[in-house]
């Protein structure tokens, strides 16, 4: 075991790199091939048509069910369409309260 390790320290000094750090280079940072194409898709879904019906009902169940907080839905609206970020707040506000009247 000893002698495998001396020879890992020796090929590993001889290349500059530990044969370790050559896989954590190819992932790029460390990010997961499926986490752009979450965002991509949350981008896309929040410049459709139903994105601010959707938004209402996610804030609505949220505020006495608490299964998707809104922030998930609005913050790639904001992002996608940053002119009506002062609309989005307000929906998601309404809605929230709606719901905590229904809650309560």
């Amino acid at each position: 075991m000893l002698r495998t390790m001396a020879r890992r320290s020796r090929t590993a000094s001889a290349s500059g790199k530990r044969p370790a750090d050559r896989k954590t280079h190819s992932r790029r940072a460390g990010r997961s091939p499926g986490r752009r194409s979450l965002r991509n898709r949350l981008l896309a879904a929040a410049d459709s048509r139903q994105s601010r019906i959707l938004l209402a009902a996610v804030a609505y169940t949220e505020s006495f069910a608490l299964l998707i907080p809104p922030e998930v839905l609005l913050i790639p609206m904001a992002i996608a369409r940053p002119e009506r970020w002062l609309q989005l707040a307000l929906i998601t506000s309404v809605a929230s309260v709606l719901g905590a009247l229904t809650g309560y």
